[in-house]
């Protein structure tokens, strides 16, 4: 049985449902029912019954969850102890960030978790391409990255070497603007984005995104797209906004900004969140292992 799993089931007890659990928890709904059902098989009881009107603990499920809720209370405590007993000052967390549309769905709550975790320490976030970045947790400069993963691309092999932390599931989608031809279509399939520019963040600058889109493009059957690189993720969002074409992002940098609109895209082209710190950073560790 695994931390995460415990968290899981006292999420699913607390929203009595598995829909909600999920989003709460940035996870697919399978996967929790998939972890749940993983949970019983292991203890060997049932802990919920699904009812029409949602979850239902039976007796035995009641009683695991009071004992899980003073595990995780244990867990909390330990963390915070550790971090406040390793460092008589509360120090400095190097955080370097993806320059993104959005960070709304993961800022506010990382922060608020780490005011929680360790009272008096400053974070000093710095946002910059993917490659910065990774350059600068590699050479010490900062102490973690929070980056994109796309899990329908074959694992990166850069992250075999680091510890990662899920911290957002995000829809992936088409994003265009009002001033789109593609605005004017009462009905929008993929293939109309075949007609239109998209655009992606150069090579050089944003190496990493390039292929998720080419993988996009061939799971939604676009053969030819049309490709176009820029240098920075200003401009990208500038050309879009003036219906000059589109670009793979999240959804919810359409549900932002008012002007622009997003074609979703199937559940498998989501991105997730992540955050990446090198394994023997131990403070980073302690701090994130509680995390959710």
């Amino acid at each position: 049985m695994k931390l995460i799993q415990i968290q899981y089931f006292l999420t699913v007890a607390e929203c009595r449902s598995i829909t909600k659990a999920a989003e709460q928890m940035f996870v697919s709904q399978p996967a929790l029912s998939k972890q749940m059902n993983l949970l019983e098989e292991e203890l060997g009881v049932q802990l919920m019954k699904r009812t029409s009107s949602g979850i239902v603990l039976t007796e035995i499920g009641e009683e695991f969850a009071k004992d899980c809720r003073i595990i995780i209370h244990d867990v909390d405590k330990a963390v915070s102890k550790a971090v406040n007993a390793s460092h008589k000052t509360p120090g400095v967390l190097r955080v370097g960030c993806f320059d993104g549309a959005v960070v709304e769905d993961f800022l506010p709550a990382f922060y608020a978790y780490f005011r929680k975790k360790a009272p008096g320490m400053q974070i000093k976030l710095g946002r910059n391409a993917f490659s910065e970045n990774r350059k600068a947790l590699d050479s010490d400069a900062i102490d973690m990255l929070i980056e994109l993963n796309f899990p329908f691309v074959p694992e990166d092999p850069y992250l075999k070497g680091y510890e990662t932390k899920v911290l957002s599931a995000r829809e992936g989608a088409f994003i265009y603007s009002d001033n789109s031809p593609l605005a004017k279509k009462k009905k929008l399939r993929a293939g109309d984005f075949e007609k239109e520019i998209c655009y992606v963040l150069s090579k050089k600058r944003e190496g990493q995104l390039v292929m998720p889109a080419l993988d996009t493009f061939l799971g939604l059957g676009i053969q030819n797209p049309k490709i176009e690189e820029v240098d920075n993720f200003a401009t990208l969002m500038s050309n879009i906004k003036l219906g000059l074409g589109y670009s793979i992002l999240s959804k919810m940098a359409a549900d932002l900004n008012p002007g622009l609109r997003a074609f979703s895209l199937p559940e498998e082209f989501g991105l997730n969140v992540i955050a990446v710190w090198k394994k023997d950073n131990k403070r980073v560790s302690g701090l994130m292992q509680a995390y959710k």
